[in-house]
């Protein structure tokens, strides 16, 4: 993807460390608790991470190992949800126990995260989903404290506890404080992470070339995913309002056709995405990504994502929870660049696809 577009991943000035003191030192308990860190980041990245505060919601094994590894490293952790633990979640979880079935699943996982740490003041809970139904007039809408979303950097959603347009009306909201989204999900053998960093820019290799925008260059042995997702947006370009796409129009199919065989896209893939009147011109980032990583596995993973769906791995989890972790790691300190918005992980093929949105 790097060879096809050229991307500066850019915060919103408007996301500031809101408990960061300039000047400050760590008491020499933390020194010596955070040695190896500090020498691999510095006091001043330390600082920052232990300054941090992260919301996670929802629940799911990526989010587990994402807080295990920041409450080791100092980060402040606050889990909201108004979930129950269950068997499945014991089975797979590495911290809760048989004694938790049946328990608010935000407490009893924060009470065994407490557990790891001296530090049990920088792990929190929240007993219910934050996020709530309302119905004003027969009208389905969502509310929410903006106040919370105000003592945070970066909410962390587990996409399988939420609806998409639960989640996309958080994100307005934290786009509004500056307050970086991340969503994750785990589906057997394969994940995927979303993230919205706030503000950032993308410039096209094609046109610093001056080329044409019908003959972009893929590096070699480019994924057919990533082909199928550029053949879609070209698409989306010829074709720019909803009312132009239509399977039953033949300038529509020869474009797509003539765009297939100049990406080297499949024309299943790409028809399948068009066929549900989906466009990546909606404003609502979360919807655009979804649909992104939809056409991005679709080629190969078809029918077991289906197949898996709502089932646990936990070698995805512990993946993905690393990843998650550090990408939070990356956005506190700002000491180095993090991965573009949309990862998705596939151990099938042993492959990890990665574009920037």
């Amino acid at each position: 993807m790097a060879n096809i577009l050229h991307c500066n991943n850019k915060v919103d000035a408007i996301h500031t460390m809101k408990r960061v003191v300039c000047g400050s030192s760590l008491s020499n308990q933390d020194a010596l608790l955070y040695d190896r860190q500090i020498r691999l980041w510095g006091i001043e990245a330390q600082q920052r991470m232990m300054s941090a505060q992260v919301l996670f919601l929802g629940k799911n094994g990526i989010q587990e190992e994402a807080m295990k590894n920041l409450v080791l490293s100092g980060v402040g952790v606050t889990l909201a949800n108004d979930l129950y633990v269950n068997e499945e979640d014991v089975k797979y979880s590495f911290l809760l126990r048989k004694s938790d079935i049946g328990t608010n699943h935000a407490k009893s996982l924060v009470y065994r995260l407490r557990e790891m740490t001296a530090e049990k003041r920088r792990i929190n809970f929240i007993t219910d989903s934050v996020v709530k139904d309302e119905y004003l007039n027969g009208v389905h809408s969502y509310k929410i404290d903006e106040s919370i979303i105000e003592e945070f950097e970066i909410v962390s959603f587990a996409a399988e506890s939420y609806t998409l347009p639960k989640m996309t009306h958080v994100n307005d909201v934290c786009r509004q404080k500056g307050v970086a989204v991340i969503a994750s999900m785990d589906n057997g053998m394969h994940g995927f992470l979303l993230q919205d960093l706030n503000t950032h820019t993308v410039y096209p290799l094609l046109l610093l070339h001056h080329l044409s925008v019908l003959q972009p260059r893929f590096p070699r042995n480019c994924d057919i995913s990533i082909r199928n997702v550029i053949g879609y947006l070209l698409m989306q370009r010829l074709f720019p309002h909803r009312q132009d796409i239509s399977l039953e129009s033949p300038s529509f199919m020869i474009q797509l056709r003539d765009i297939c065989d100049s990406v080297g896209g499949r024309e299943a893939d790409i028809m399948w995405v068009c066929s549900h009147s989906i466009h990546v011109s909606d404003p609502c980032f979360f919807r655009v990504c979804y649909i992104l990583w939809t056409i991005t596995v679709v080629y190969s993973i078809r029918s077991s994502l289906y197949e898996m769906r709502g089932k646990r791995l936990a070698i995805t989890s512990g993946i993905l929870g690393g990843y998650l972790a550090l990408e939070i790691r990356k956005f506190i300190t700002k000491q180095h660049e993090t991965i573009p918005s949309l990862c998705v992980f596939d151990m099938a093929r042993s492959i990890v696809t990665t574009a920037m949105l």
